[in-house]
């Protein structure tokens, strides 16, 4: 009975230290094609920097991948400081997350242009986008992955960020609701400010 106890305990305590078991996730065509790419970048001279190796980070991104993440990944290159080639990676994957977004939302602000004219829609749509890219911001944390790449004093950089699609959805629509408020309010102004000029015109 002590050994079953003991034995349900490593369980737990395994679980506790990795909750996300990536090699179950994964599928094993997905494992195998992380490891070969692993080893394509360490060819290609490509370093982690982390407390894990290539190989077992691309396969536990493939695992979250495979539950429904979505993996970006923000490259730059031929950059004189590390520090600075990690920051022009982390807004290249900022753009396509950007992107992303634009996209998730796309049909929606097709349909909805009909309804407004020119000016309207393009300016409902500059609303949307700035509130957007805010909401986004929040959704890039520290990268699962950075991996770096020295070519004579000059840094190449790739970061891999892993997002649940479900949070990016969720920035979509209050990005959304903050633009309606945003020309709504504008709206409002505009016929105040309309209201009395015409008052003052009688």
């Amino acid at each position: 009975m002590k050994k079953l106890i003991s034995f349900v305990m490593m369980l737990l305590v395994m679980a506790a230290v990795n909750p996300f078991d990536s090699y179950a996730q994964a599928s094993k065509d997905a494992v195998k094609s992380a490891k070969a790419r692993a080893k394509e970048l360490k060819k290609e001279k490509w370093y982690c920097e982390d407390n894990k190796t290539i190989e077992a980070a691309l396969i536990e991104i493939a695992g979250k991948e495979a539950s429904g993440y979505r993996v970006l990944i923000g490259s730059a290159y031929n950059v004189d400081d590390q520090n600075d080639a990690a920051s022009d990676a982390w807004d290249d994957a900022f753009q396509k997350m950007g992107e992303l977004g634009k996209n998730i939302i796309t049909g929606r602000v097709a349909s909805n242009r009909k309804k407004r004219n020119g000016n309207t829609s393009r300016n409902s749509e500059a609303a949307y986008d700035r509130h957007l890219m805010r909401e986004l911001e929040g959704l890039m944390d520290t990268p699962y992955l950075t991996l770096y790449r020295d070519k004579n004093g000059k840094f190449d950089c790739r970061e891999y960020f892993v997002v649940q699609t479900s949070m990016i959805e969720k920035a979509v629509e209050r990005a959304e609701d903050s633009a309606a408020k945003e020309m709504e309010n504008a709206k409002q102004y505009g016929d105040g400010v309309s209201d009395f000029i015409n008052g003052g015109a009688k």
